[in-house]
């Protein structure tokens, strides 16, 4: 049976890791670091856990989204759907490993630098790895939204472009209506956006870009805006390829996980080395199609 699932990141003296260290602190260590740097996380509807439960399939309710009705005194008032459905998620969709060996024949003080640095970059991996899965997870829609533009201009996104496609979202405007609360593009996009000086508010408020994150950057027509490197960088050919992602976080797809971010270690007194082994298996889904929106470059 599924449950909600949100691990509790929990504060870790970085300091005393060493050959010696439990496993169980670097699993701690690496989940805060992949917390820390992923971003399509921050935009899923749920999160289902089946971690130490039977079976791999958790289901997600499909939300609609409610318009108000005028309402007459005496009269029955309109009745609507809330769920529409429910979509499965496979929490062992994708299953993430790597094994890192480290030479222990060194003394202490520069075996733990090892593995603080081994364990932020599996960390660091991990997390780049989960938003490429998300990414193309949402890529995957353009075959079933009602909602693929093409960018007025190949590889420049314009504010008419973001505004017309969130307004028809919005409306329903060719398909199921919903609300979108974000845009998900590129840090080489961030400056077409930019441009429209009156329009993008970046979150430092001073709008340079040394300020600038991945992560959340700034909102645009009322949209959180979203940079990740897994996103498509500018490309001004007629090629089809996506530029910008709009979509409702509250409807358009969810993940699974069965086993959250793990690490085990292990010597080799023979080799003189140690391994740490990151293990993670997860899914993502889409749930509502038209819950996600994509402008593209035009096609040849």
């Amino acid at each position: 049976m599924s449950k909600n699932f949100n691990h509790e990141i929990k504060n870790v003296d970085q300091s005393l890791v060493s050959d010696h260290t439990p496993s169980e602190t670097f699993t701690d260590i690496v989940q805060t670091k992949v917390r820390t740097n992923r971003v399509m996380d921050e935009l899923v509807m749920t999160t289902e856990s089946l971690e130490g439960e039977a079976g791999t399939i958790t289901r997600v309710r499909k939300r609609g989204t409610l318009s108000m009705e005028d309402a007459t005194a005496g009269e029955e008032m309109t009745q609507d759907d809330f769920t529409h459905g429910k979509v499965d998620v496979d929490t062992a969709e994708h299953k993430d490993g790597l094994v890192v060996e480290i030479e222990t024949e060194a003394d202490e003080d520069s075996i733990t630098e090892e593995f603080r640095a081994a364990t932020d970059e599996l960390g660091e991996a991990g997390a780049e790895k989960m938003d490429i899965r998300a990414y193309d997870e949402l890529l995957s829609a353009s075959g079933s939204s009602s909602y693929v533009e093409d960018l007025s201009s190949a590889g420049t996104l314009t504010y008419s472009d973001v505004t017309d496609l969130h307004a028809k979202m919005r409306d329903g405007n060719g398909g199921d209506k919903s609300r979108p609360d974000a845009i998900i593009i590129s840090f080489g996009h961030v400056s077409d956006l930019k441009t429209e000086d009156d329009r993008f508010t970046a979150v430092n408020k001073s709008g340079s870009d040394e300020a600038l994150r991945e992560g959340l950057v700034g909102r645009f027509d009322g949209l959180r805006v979203y940079t990740t490197s897994q996103a498509n960088a500018p490309d001004s050919s007629t090629n089809d390829k996506v530029q910008a992602v709009i979509l409702d976080s509250q409807r358009a797809y969810a993940k699974g996980v069965k086993r959250s971010p793990t690490i085990k270690t292990d010597e080799d007194i023979s080799k003189d080395v140690s391994e740490i082994a990151y293990t993670a298996r997860y899914g993502y889904q889409v749930v509502d199609a038209d819950a996600i929106g994509l402008l593209k470059n035009p096609s040849a």
